[in-house]
């Protein structure tokens, strides 16, 4: 009990700190032409919105020592988690269908998709080890480490510098979200907690990585790419 405290107390103000970048990260592309948006990118922006929501409050209520509502609220996730799924679907598919199948949309394509499995993955791990509260904190964790990489990109190349490379960009989220998996894991060996969680899904991250280096230009991936765009998704 006391490590699923301790592993919460701070969390929330480190998923305050995502929100904000959120919002800073997607004003040019979003937020500041809200109105003009299509109608899918309102579906998606509003399921990762709740998402986001749902983990602060939940981080919250542990932190405030609210078990009973923890338990209560974490009930939406069974709505809120397949809508973000489905719209992320979408949005790839809609994405797809407005850009073609030109560079470097297969490139962004893999990149959602990658994010989308590593989102439901730990998502699923989560509600699997609902029980083992210290376990189910980590997953539920490491969906927050999936949106480093959209928010990171987009500050990095509209306030900070252009890379100049979508390659040197992906470098830089890339490295970054997986060095917060390492801080978590040194957090975790500091407090002599023994929890895989982690270091599994360290590697999980970095074999999902890798291949948007090896694949996303070849000729198979754009095949990929124009079957899921042949399919029927709104």
């Amino acid at each position: 009990m006391q490590q699923f405290r301790d592993q919460y107390h701070n969390s929330v103000f480190y998923l305050l700190l995502l929100a904000l970048g959120t919002l800073v990260a997607f004003w040019p592309t979003y937020f500041s032409i809200f109105r003009e948006a299509p109608a899918h990118a309102h579906a998606h922006g509003l399921a990762m919105s709740a998402w986001l929501l749902l983990l602060i409050s939940q981080a919250w209520l542990i932190r405030s020592g609210r078990r009973d509502l923890h338990r209560l609220v974490g009930r939406s996730s069974f709505v809120i988690v397949p809508l973000v799924i489905f719209t992320t679907m979408s949005f790839a598919h809609a994405t797809l269908e407005r850009d073609g199948l030109v560079p470097p949309r297969p490139y962004i394509f893999y990149l959602q998709m990658q994010l989308l499995v590593a989102f439901s993955l730990c998502y699923a791990l989560a509600i699997y080890n609902r029980r083992r509260p210290a376990v189910h904190a980590r997953f539920m964790i490491c969906t927050a480490l999936v949106m480093i990489d959209p928010i990171l990109a987009r500050v990095v190349f509209f306030y900070l510098w252009e890379p100049g490379s979508m390659v040197l960009l992906q470098v830089v989220t890339y490295t970054v979200t997986d060095l917060a998996l390492v801080a978590l894991i040194a957090a975790d060996f500091r407090r002599e907690w023994r929890l895989k969680v982690y270091p599994a899904m360290l590697g999980v991250f970095l074999l999902l990585q890798i291949p948007n280096f090896l694949i996303t230009g070849s000729a198979w991936w754009r095949g990929v790419a124009a079957w899921y765009l042949a399919l029927p998704l709104p």
